[in-house]
């Protein structure tokens, strides 16, 4: 086995776990607060700096290797729909009239596991990664506002 297959292994169950608390605790566009607090304290113990973004949803972190080398973004939706879920998953939607029926809590997923699994292979990492957890993608006013955070904070990379 690789080490980077063993590092994958290592956060596999973690990383579900992560997915299927999301979709239980969705939340609409611009109201993804504790979306964004559980992506953030998830990824506390990486080498990922974040920001302070004006709307306090949402997250941009750098993991810097070495300012001269690129910078690559890497980015997710959070955001949910005005749906109500109509099945009997463990991990259904516990917000009333509100679910991950978009696929959002699984691009998060994707993106946290990502952080946590390059985290531990830092070593190897010959650029920059711009973590981006961007809320309100369902209503197309979130990349505007990612794209103004990222010019804000001066962080050179473009999405």
């Amino acid at each position: 086995m690789t080490l980077k297959d063993r590092v994958i292994e290592d956060h596999l169950e973690h990383i579900v776990n992560f997915r299927r608390k999301l979709h239980k605790e969705p939340e609409l566009s611009f109201e993804e607060y504790q979306t964004t607090k559980l992506v953030a304290n998830g990824l506390e113990d990486t080498k990922i700096k974040f920001y302070e973004l004006s709307e306090n949803t949402g997250l941009i972190g750098v993991m810097e290797k070495d300012p001269g080398l690129e910078y690559i973004g890497v980015r997710a939706d959070m955001d949910a729909l005005p749906i109500t879920e109509e099945n009997d998953l463990d991990f259904k939607s516990e917000n009333e009239g509100v679910m991950h029926a978009c696929g959002h809590d699984i691009h998060t997923s994707i993106i946290y596991g990502f952080a946590k699994v390059i985290d531990e292979l830092y070593e190897d990492l010959q650029c920059n990664l711009v973590f981006i957890f961007q809320p309100a993608e369902e209503t197309l006013e979130g990349a505007k506002y990612i794209n103004d955070e990222l010019k804000r904070l001066e962080i050179p990379v473009d999405i």
